[in-house]
């Protein structure tokens, strides 16, 4: 019993980084570790759940509760996503459109993605993504919007977590998105905590492994199907 706790511990560990690392919803003092932050993956699209569900509590309150206009209680959506995430994926999103749309060569696009200045294309880009957002918004029934929000912000993490897992990483130098590196696994413990069920994302294999728990939490995956990371931010 005492292992079946810890082990609910370490997981939960693994929930909060996943969660202060791609959001800005408080989540107190943790014991942060650079180290957890690739098995902390798996818990993307739990996060995703929670971001999009503070976005559909806004825009109920806004539309529902309140009765204003849909289009002004998809903006309000919007500005939860942003400040929920500390406009994180929208800052991503320019450097991509600012690097592919400036650089020629490999080295370039990376060297202007790394840029923290925002370019024509990045701009550009985000207006016309939150344009098409807004009008997403407003096409869809206002007691459809809620759910879709949450399904939404789940769905579009979980396709990151198998890019990373199949892709290329593209720097070779270090990056804060260098936890991007090694590939992560779903990892299910038995009751004994002390058996390992790894199951590749990309479907390829399953290996069962005798192991401690600590070092299922801290453990790198060999690349044994020539696949890296990805991750060009």
């Amino acid at each position: 019993m005492s292992k079946l706790i810890e082990s609910m511990k370490q997981e939960f560990s693994l929930f909060l980084h996943a969660l202060q690392y791609y959001s800005r919803i408080p989540v107190g003092q943790i014991d942060f570790c650079e180290e957890k932050l690739t098995p902390a993956l798996r818990y993307f699209p739990l996060v995703g759940i929670i971001v999009g569900g503070l976005a559909a509590v806004v825009f109920a309150l806004f539309a529902l509760a309140l009765r204003l206009p849909q289009s002004v209680a998809a903006v309000a959506a919007l500005a939860a996503m942003i400040l929920a995430t500390g406009a994180l994926h929208e800052d991503g999103f320019a450097d991509f459109f600012d690097g592919f749309g400036g650089g020629y060569t490999k080295e370039r696009i990376l060297e202007i993605m790394k840029d923290s200045r925002s370019g024509a294309y990045g701009v550009m880009a985000l207006i016309l993504a939150f344009l098409l957002k807004f009008s997403l918004f407003v096409s869809i029934s206002s007691s459809q919007l809620p759910w879709v929000l949450v399904a939404a912000h789940s769905t579009s993490r979980f396709t990151p977590i198998l890019m990373i897992r199949n892709s290329q990483y593209a720097r070779v130098e270090n990056s804060k998105a260098g936890h991007t590196r090694r590939k992560p696994c779903l990892l299910y413990t038995s009751d004994a905590a002390d058996d390992l069920l790894c199951v590749d994302l990309g479907g390829r294999r399953i290996t069962k492994k005798k192991t401690t728990h600590n070092h299922i939490l801290t453990r790198r995956r060999s690349n044994t199907s020539g696949a890296s990371t990805s991750h060009l931010h």
